[in-house]
């Protein structure tokens, strides 16, 4: 099964990480995926609009919610991209 070149993943919210979890999951199964997933976190600065959720998350005591976003960043970095590491890390 072959990604598309480009994608877009729903609004980083706390109701859309069970959503945006999922797709990034069936992403990164392929090197296409991978590629377009990549392409997208950077372009749209995804991982600085999770930052402001785990706070969110926090705050509420959402234990789901940490461990979606804590599932979620493993994904970006598993991703292997040395553009989204160098980001993630500033």
């Amino acid at each position: 099964m072959e990604m598309p070149n480009t994608v877009a993943l729903p609004e980083a919210t706390l109701g859309n990480l069970p959503e945006i979890e999922s797709q990034m999951r069936v992403l990164s199964t392929t090197a296409a995926g991978r590629d377009a997933l990549t392409k997208f976190v950077l372009n749209e600065n995804y991982i600085g609009k999770l930052i402001p959720l785990v706070e969110q998350a926090e705050d509420f005591e959402s234990l789901n919610d940490l461990h979606r976003l804590c599932n979620i960043t493993k994904i970006v970095i598993l991703l292997t991209d040395t553009s989204i590491i160098e980001h993630a890390v500033s």
